[in-house]
């Protein structure tokens, strides 16, 4: 019988039969995604813009004469691809102009980043924005995080959930987003480089572990001032100071809303944190320790 060599997003997956594929005859859109990104219009020849993506039947020419928009700076909110090639929507001073092959444009800023080929935008003022740094392991509790997070969604949708680090509940967690139909709004970053330039971009951190030796991550939050919400566990109590940096709640999936609630609410009393101070403080600790030793 006849056979196809396929791949599946530029990776080549090997063969199939014939009988177990269509053909698809009519130029169509093979996948769409949105992104973030600032781009500069440098066309090529004969390219145009045009009101659905490159390649497609019936597309129509949205500009006159596209060579005016030729160095312009431009916002692309979308990317689709079909047999043709891949194409980016384009918006210029807010208005949408259409759709542009992306020979043609010159990525400028990426407005967020790749994950896994995920687009993950970066955090925006418009939303009420959650996030969680540590490793993706049962005493993390994040899967509590995740469920807590969707019922919060519900009544908030919109509001984000950012989720950095790596370890082995990675799947199971992905899993857990897409089973309550959060996965467009739960994210799992990975290792960042910098992950304090990211988080504060966000609007609260938020600690859901079990168990804590010393949560670093804590303090790392309140020297970024950040708002804190975390479970009443005795390390976190401890950095917390009782509650003075942050706001304790039951270690539950119900605690957990209970917090973020109160973040959307605005109701999260919190005394600025002294770096400098706490610094000093614990180096002449140390040093009296040494001292005496």
């Amino acid at each position: 019988g006849n056979y196809y060599a396929f791949s599946v997003d530029g990776e080549r997956m090997g063969w199939i039969h014939e009988d177990a594929i269509d053909i698809v005859k009519e130029p169509t859109i093979i996948k769409e995604r949105a992104v973030a990104r600032i781009a500069q219009i440098c066309l090529k020849e004969n390219d145009d813009v045009w009101d659905r993506p490159f390649g497609l039947t019936d597309a129509e020419k949205t500009v006159k004469n596209a060579k005016f928009l030729d160095g312009s700076i431009v916002h692309v909110d979308k990317e689709a691809t079909t047999p043709a090639g891949t194409s980016s929507h384009v918006v210029k001073n807010g208005s949408p102009l259409g759709w542009l092959h992306n020979r043609s444009l010159v990525v400028r800023d990426l407005l967020g980043i790749e994950v896994d080929g995920r687009f993950i935008p970066e955090p925006s003022r418009e939303n009420v924005n959650f996030v969680n740094v540590g490793r993706l392991s049962p005493e993390k509790g994040q899967d509590n995080l995740i469920r807590a997070f969707a019922r919060f969604h519900r009544r908030h949708a919109n509001s984000k959930l950012y989720i950095l680090g790596n370890g082995p509940l990675k799947p199971d967690l992905q899993a857990l987003a897409k089973e309550l139909d959060v996965d467009d709004a739960v994210y799992l970053l990975g290792q960042l480089e910098n992950p304090f330039a990211f988080m504060r971009k966000c609007d609260c951190f938020v600690l859901s572990s079990h168990y804590e030796g010393q949560p670093m991550v804590l303090l790392e939050a309140m020297t970024l001032g950040m708002n804190i919400v975390a479970t009443d566990i005795v390390a976190n109590r401890t950095v917390l100071d009782d509650g003075s940096y942050g706001l304790l709640v039951k270690d539950s999936v119900d605690g957990l809303v209970k917090g973020m609630t109160q973040v959307a609410e605005r109701n999260v009393p919190m005394k600025k944190f002294d770096y400098e101070t706490y610094n000093l403080t614990a180096m002449a600790t140390f040093y009296e320790k040494l001292q005496s030793s």
